[in-house]
């Protein structure tokens, strides 16, 4: 059954180096969306904060998951540079039975980021619009360029403007900086309420606000990232997020 799991489950890691980039809310968000009765998607929760383990836990979700949370920096260290740590996580994703295994890293933990990287197919890291959050993901791209030297050049990075306001200068400058680094620039996720409010009811944005903005922004990045998933070329991305509406 192993061996069968592992052939066909596809691991999305969604990390940054940095907090309050919106990484759990992409996580969630996109594994619902992509859960569209297509695929059977499953969520891993290793942030400590658990915040993607409550979501899970009201019980409204289309999606499975569980959470495997991660303590410490010191204790992580220690797990992952262990053979039986890594065995772990890779029993963990591998052991789904899922088209798609979803990993909600903790930030800050480089360790265990480095390990998971190495088990990707795919890797997701939002990026808002701040100085400090652009120069997170730099580093956050160093430990994916690792993971590419050991296993000869995969994964492949999407990077998503996220929590951005496109009325301000740096918003409008985000994907241009982002480009810079030479992987694909993902469909962006503006500043919006409704993914807290979403949140606070255990329901993803689509259910809790169908149609609305916030809801085609995860729907149109779902779509992206389902391109990606099955090496085509990515759907064109909307030439202009500023024409987009608030809500």
């Amino acid at each position: 059954m192993a061996a069968a799991n592992e052939a066909m489950t596809k691991k999305l890691i969604v990390g940054s180096l940095k907090g309050g980039v919106g990484k759990t809310t992409v996580a969630v968000n996109l594994a619902c969306a992509l859960a569209d009765g297509t695929r059977t998607v499953v969520l891993v929760d290793l942030d400590a904060q658990g915040t993607a383990t409550e979501w899970l836990e009201a019980g409204h979700l289309p999606i499975t998951g569980q959470g495997l949370p991660l303590e410490n920096t010191g204790g992580v260290r220690r797990w992952v540079e262990s053979e039986q740590g890594v065995k772990r996580l890779v029993e963990q994703v591998l052991s789904v039975d899922a088209d798609l295994g979803i990993i909600d890293l903790p930030p800050h933990l480089s360790a265990i980021a480095a390990a998971a990287l190495t088990l990707a197919d795919l890797v997701i890291i939002p990026c808002g619009a701040s100085v400090a959050d652009v120069s997170a993901t730099a580093k956050t791209l160093d430990l994916v360029r690792r993971a590419r030297a050991i296993r000869g050049g995969d994964p492949p990075v999407i990077l998503v403007p996220s929590r951005v306001d496109w009325r301000t200068s740096a918003g409008r400058a985000i994907e241009g900086a982002l480009a810079e680094f030479g992987e694909l620039v993902g469909p962006g996720i503006g500043q919006r309420i409704v993914f807290a409010d979403s949140l606070g009811v255990g329901e993803w944005v689509g259910q809790y606000a169908p149609g609305s903005a916030a809801h085609s922004e995860i729907e149109v990045l779902a779509a992206f990232v389902s391109e990606v998933l099955g090496d085509k070329p990515p759907l064109a991305r909307p030439k202009s997020r500023r024409s987009r509406p608030r809500a």
